[in-house]
């Protein structure tokens, strides 16, 4: 378990060696040390993070969300992990869980500070910039050379990035505006 650093999702991903797509969660969260668990419990929410009273951490992922949102849940679970769990498990101060539902897992900024902040954790581990430049360029080259055109449609060149990157295209679409290369 990661104790007494904060780690940004970059430094977690060249840590643990896991700096390519898509991002493996499963074993960074065996490397964590953290249990996931998307065993049918609840239905009424995406996800949840809780301390157990040995500190041990665990995380659910609600089984009947698309692959996709399950991964960006289990990564924004552990945004909250590094951000919000942690300094619990140090200091017994704040919040020894969270429950995100549809609405706190949205990015359009209407959402506690940490949600915003788990979410865009999530964003930045599973679609890291570096990547997205790499594999941007080289998505770019074989759109083209594939139709034959100079120019890429934009909702053709997300679909397959988020493809790649196994996350939706809705999040991979703010992703590219966020990080400047896309201005929608």
């Amino acid at each position: 378990m990661l104790q007494y650093k904060m780690y940004s999702p970059e430094k977690l991903l060249k840590e643990f060696d896991l700096f390519n797509i898509p991002v493996d969660l499963n074993k960074l969260c065996e490397q964590l040390g953290v249990e996931k668990s998307s065993k049918m419990k609840f239905v009424s929410h995406s996800g949840e993070i809780k301390v157990e009273k040995n500190d041990s951490v665990k995380i659910w992922i609600n089984p009947l969300d698309h692959a996709n949102r399950r991964r960006f849940t289990l990564a924004h679970e552990l945004g909250h992990l590094v951000y919000d769990i942690i300094p619990y498990i140090e200091t017994k101060e704040g919040n020894s869980e969270f429950t995100d539902t549809k609405e706190t897992l949205r990015r359009d900024g209407r959402q506690h500070p940490e949600e915003y902040r788990a979410n865009d954790f999530a964003a930045r581990l599973l679609m890291p910039e570096k990547l997205i430049i790499e594999h941007g360029k080289e998505t770019l080259k074989s759109l083209k050379e594939e139709h034959g055109s100079k120019k890429v449609k934009i909702d053709l060149f997300i679909t397959t990035m988020a493809n790649l990157f196994k996350v939706s295209e809705q999040a991979m679409k703010i992703r590219l505006k966020n990080i400047g290369v896309t201005r929608s």
